[in-house]
């Protein structure tokens, strides 16, 4: 084979170890918009205890993988401890 199998460097076990997910500590910067805000309160989001966290990853995922992302993200160690799990 000639070229680059993007199937072989995705299946990789080597290319996993590079995997980061980076905790961003400034939140949904889109709430400081006005009607944003105003439209979410409206549909009582904020009352139902809205929450968001937003992280940054290093590794490429095909847009319809959406499966093994959900996997990688929350087995990342780094994600299990900054994510916070909402109680009822």
């Amino acid at each position: 084979m000639s070229g680059l199998d993007d199937s072989t460097h995705e299946n990789d076990p080597s290319s996993s170890s590079s995997l980061l997910f980076t905790f961003i500590p400034r939140g949904a910067t889109f709430l400081d918009d006005g009607n944003v805000a105003s439209n979410l309160a409206k549909w009582d989001v904020f009352a139902s205890g809205l929450r968001m966290t937003r992280y940054r990853y290093n590794k490429h995922y095909h847009r319809l993988d959406a499966e093994t992302f959900a996997r990688d993200f929350f087995a990342d160690a780094h994600v299990q401890s900054t994510f916070a799990v909402l109680d009822e």
